[in-house]
């Protein structure tokens, strides 16, 4: 699979105080220049080797629709993590209370988070991924895709 929305997660979502909320541009450009080397490389690689056969997932673009359609996935957060602290929880505290009497916040219901930390998304996130992998429109995953 090529690199998702990273530019997205919680944790990046509040590391500008000036453009909080803002997905972080700076690492964007990055991601979509590995994405497109991968893609090509793999051609590449499928041309030299004939018997070579490969399934590249795009979560870059799975992830941007879950984020622009939340509802329609089944979440109703796709910024904010379900476990952290800070702005949109997304602070490495999940879990960590050394020295701290209460160092993150933990929300009800984990299935409506797209994210469940400030940086991992959550089991249905991944359960959706994967299905897509197992059998998603060529648009999202090929040339092959993994039942192929």
């Amino acid at each position: 699979m090529n690199i998702g929305r990273i530019d997205c997660i919680p944790e990046l979502l509040a590391l500008d105080p000036t453009r909080i909320g803002s997905c972080f541009e700076p690492i964007n450009e990055l991601t979509k220049l590995h994405n497109v080397k991968i893609s090509n490389v793999s051609r590449d690689i499928q041309g030299q080797l004939p018997d070579f056969k490969y399934s590249l997932f795009d979560l870059y673009t799975a992830d941007t629709e879950t984020m622009a359609n939340p509802t329609k996935h089944g979440f109703k957060e796709v910024k904010k993590a379900c476990c952290g602290s800070g702005p949109f929880w997304g602070s490495r505290t999940c879990g960590y209370q050394e020295g701290m009497s209460h160092g993150y916040e933990l929300c009800d219901n984990v299935s409506d988070y797209m994210f469940f930390d400030g940086s991992h998304t959550t089991e249905k996130a991944n359960q959706q991924t994967a299905e897509l992998m197992w059998d998603g429109p060529s648009d999202l995953v090929g040339p092959y895709n993994l039942k192929t």
